[in-house]
């Protein structure tokens, strides 16, 4: 497995790439390219330009979960010429929201509708993607204090 970051917290200045909060990886397994999120913005696919990394030739895109840093690329990715399938789990389009220090809440959702684009939601738990490549969802988190 190949996994190429398009987009994560830090920049590269050697390679000129950008950096902002969110993530986008490319993962390359069993002949297939497998988007995996598209970051806050589209500043990811400038990137994979940089990194000689087609965006139109993916095989499927996975969105982690509803929020901007995770989904914000995705009508960038559409602009430039990606119409293959994405997928996401089950909820990912139920509102966000993160609470502010003055109590105030600000949206951090996705940036877009459920109409804008074709988005399949996952409804099984677990789903085979590749021979090597299995998806999760609505796993249970057990918190430590």
């Amino acid at each position: 497995m190949k996994i190429t970051t398009l987009i994560e917290n830090h920049e590269n200045p050697e390679k000129g790439l950008a950096g902002e909060h969110g993530l986008s990886l490319l993962l390359e397994i069993d002949e297939k390219k497998i988007l995996f999120d598209t970051g806050q913005t589209g500043i990811f696919v400038e990137n994979a330009q940089k990194l000689s990394v087609d965006l139109c030739n993916l095989d499927m895109v996975f969105l982690s979960h509803g929020h901007y840093d995770h989904t914000g690329g995705v009508p960038a990715l559409a602009a430039c010429g990606y119409h293959g399938k994405m997928y996401a789990g089950k909820g990912f389009f139920a509102k966000k929201y993160k609470k502010l220090p003055d109590g105030t809440y600000k949206y951090n959702g996705n940036p877009f509708s459920e109409e804008t684009y074709k988005i399949s939601l996952i409804e099984k738990n677990m789903q085979r993607v590749t021979e090597h490549v299995i998806v999760f969802r609505n796993f249970r988190r057990k918190i430590y204090l």
